[in-house]
C-alpha cells in the first residue's frame, strides 16, 4: 500500500513541478541505459531517445523483461552494473 502511494505521489509531483531542461541536453559522462524490451509503460522508442542524449551512452535491452528489470533480471542487471562501474 505505501509503495503504491509513494509511486503515485512521485508521478503527481513530476506533473506539478516539471523539470526545466536545457533545449539540447547532453550528458557527457558515461551512461548505461538498461531497458526492458517488453516494457508496458515506457516503450522502446523512449529507450533509444534516452541513449541519444548521451555522449558516451550504451543501451542494454533486456528483451524478456518488462518495466521492472531489476526484479525480473536481477543477476543480469547486477552483472552489467558491475562491468559498467569497473570500466
Amino acid at each position: 500500500e505505501n509503495a503504491l502511494t509513494s509511486m503515485l505521489s512521485w508521478y503527481r509531483a513530476l506533473i506539478q513541478y516539471p523539470a526545466h531542461l536545457p533545449r539540447n541536453p547532453r550528458l557527457e559522462m558515461p551512461a548505461l541505459v538498461m531497458w526492458g524490451g517488453q516494457d508496458f509503460a515506457l516503450g522502446r522508442p523512449l529507450a533509444n531517445a534516452s541513449v541519444k542524449v548521451c555522449e558516451k551512452g550504451e543501451l542494454v535491452m533486456f528483451e524478456g523483461a518488462n518495466h521492472w528489470i531489476q526484479r525480473e533480471e536481477a543477476e543480469k542487471v547486477n552483472q552489467r552494473l558491475i562491468e559498467f562501474f569497473a570500466a
